[in-house]
C-alpha cells in the first residue's frame, strides 16, 4: 500500500484541539522559503472534514498545497473501509516531495475496520455483518495501527498547560510501547491564561531539560499564543514570524535531513 521511498513527518496530538495544525502548516510556510519540495495535508478529520472549511483552506493557503486529495470524515462509529483506508495510505505517501500529514485527535483515538469479502471467503472467528451477499468483518484499531502502515516518523504536538507532562508521557509511551518513532516534542500555547499558569510553576529551561533527559528527544520549543492567528477566521497573521522566532528551526531541518548551512 504505502508508496516506496515515501519521505515525511506526521503530527500528532496528546489531545484534539492542541495546536497541530498550527505547527505544522507554520512549520512547513517557512521550510518553503528554502525551496525545499514539500506538501501538506490533513486526509482524515473528524466530523465535518470537506475543502472548502476553515480548517482546510488554512492549511492550503499557509502551506500551500492545494487539497487536491481524498478527505476522509470519521464520524461515530468512526469506520474506515480497507478501501478507504489503503487510499489513506497512497494519499499520505509520496517519494517525490516531502509530505507533512496531520492527523486528528490523539495516538489512541479508535477506528474501526472493515474489511469487505466474498461470503464463502469468511470464515470463523471476527465480528462480521452479512450485507448484500458480502461479508463485512471488522476490528477495533487506533491512529496509531494507521501510523504503523505509513511508517513514518512522528512530531509529537501538545498543549502548553498545566497537565502538558501527563499527557505528552500517556502519547509517548503508547506510541514507543508500537514501536512508533517519535522524533521530537513541541508544545503550543492555545490558551494565554493557561500556558501562564504552566509557566509560572516551571522555568522553560526546566521543562525542556525534564523532556530530554525523560525521553532523550529534542523539545523544538513552545509556539506561543498569538491573537492574530486565527484559523475560523483564515488569517495567517504573524504564524511564520512567530514559528521562526519560538521553535528550533535548526534542530528540525536536521530532522528531514534538510541543509543547514
Amino acid at each position: 500500500m504505502r508508496v516506496d521511498g515515501a519521505r515525511g513527518l506526521v503530527f500528532v496530538g496528546t489531545e484534539p484541539g492542541c495546536g497541530k495544525t498550527m505547527v505544522m502548516t507554520g512549520l512547513c510556510a517557512v521550510l518553503q522559503d528554502y525551496d525545499l519540495p514539500i506538501r501538506v495535508i490533513k486526509p482524515l478529520g473528524v466530523g465535518t472534514h470537506k475543502k472548502d472549511t476553515a480548517e482546510m483552506t488554512f492549511i492550503s493557503i499557509v502551506g500551500k498545497t492545494a487539497v487536491d486529495y481524498p478527505l476522509l470524515t470519521l464520524r461515530y462509529p468512526p469506520i474506515v473501509l480497507e478501501a478507504e483506508w489503503k487510499e489513506l495510505i497512497l494519499t499520505s505517501t509520496r517519494s517525490d516531495v516531502f509530505t507533512f500529514i496531520e492527523l486528528p485527535c490523539t495516538a489512541a483515538t479508535p477506528i474501526r475496520f472493515e474489511q469487505d469479502r466474498d461470503v464463502s471467503a469468511a470464515i470463523g472467528g471476527s465480528s462480521s455483518s452479512n450485507a448484500g451477499g458480502r461479508v463485512y468483518t471488522h476490528r477495533w484499531m487506533t491512529v496509531t495501527d494507521l501510523l504503523k502502515d505509513l511508517e513514518l516518523p512522528v512530531v509529537l504536538v501538545a498543549s502548553h498547560s498545566i497537565d502538558v507532562l501527563e499527557k505528552i508521557e500517556f502519547s509517548i509511551s503508547y506510541l514507543q510501547a508500537r514501536d512508533i518513532e517519535v522524533t521530537s516534542i513541541v508544545t503550543v500555547e492555545v490558551n494565554k491564561l493557561m500556558g501562564r499558569a504552566l509557566d509560572e510553576r516551571l522555568y522553560a529551561h526546566d521543562f525542556e531539560l525534564m523532556l530530554s533527559t525523560r525521553y532523550g528527544l529534542p523539545y523544538l520549543g513552545k509556539l506561543a499564543f498569538s491573537p492574530v492567528v486565527s484559523i475560523p477566521k483564515v488569517r495567517q497573521g504573524n504564524l511564520k514570524k512567530t514559528v521562526e522566532q519560538d521553535l528550533d528551526l535548526l534542530a528540525f531541518r536536521k530532522l528531514i535531513e534538510l541543509p543547514v548551512n
